[in-house]
């Protein structure tokens, strides 16, 4: 059975930067929404060409999704939430090294059937969709050097890779970066 997600959406004052105003906030990158945030047709034609463009990660998350989990469901702005399968290679990969969830294209797969409903979870997880939205196929290859810059520096790959940082960000509406204290 799939379920269709709607979530609400937040509203965001863009004149004075908090979450009381009276506009909307859009779902979609920051420098699309600013500049056609009022644009309906606008955005759904943004959202469908980052969806073409992120087309070649969506389909291998959806392989490796489709083998080891099960669709869960489907939220409004298209994005799969799968639901992986226990006693699969990739739930004692995920249960092995604490993984809740990831995301490959607009494809994200949770380790438990509540990780859908955990709606930090779920906005962390979008903010990885929205990153390969905009960046498309260099999205992998350009985490991947992320987590070697971070390496390199002495930081942890993943706790203080860039896209964490952002995507850690999105999870609390208001903040502009978490970083986990060491």
């Amino acid at each position: 059975m799939v379920t269709v997600l709607h979530m609400a959406p937040v509203r965001f004052d863009l004149t004075r930067g908090d979450l009381s105003g009276s506009r909307q906030l859009p779902p979609t990158p920051g420098w699309i929404a600013a500049a056609c945030w009022h644009h309906e047709p606008m955005r759904k034609v943004l959202w469908l060409a980052g969806y073409v463009w992120a087309l070649p990660v969506t389909m291998l998350g959806l392989m490796l999704s489709m083998l080891f989990a099960h669709l869960e469901s489907v939220d409004e702005e298209g994005i799969l939430h799968f639901v992986v399968q226990p006693g699969t290679p990739l739930a004692w990969y995920m249960r092995r090294f604490h993984i809740s969830a990831f995301t490959v294209g607009a494809v994200v797969t949770y380790f438990g059937a509540d990780g859908p409903r955990q709606i930090r979870l779920v906005r962390h997880e979008r903010a990885h969709v929205l990153q390969t939205l905009v960046l498309g196929p260099f999205f992998l290859p350009l985490y991947v050097l992320a987590s070697l810059w971070q390496l390199a520096r002495g930081g942890h790959p993943y706790r203080d890779n860039w896209f964490e940082v952002r995507a850690r960000a999105a999870e609390v509406p208001g903040y502009r970066a978490l970083r986990l204290v060491r």
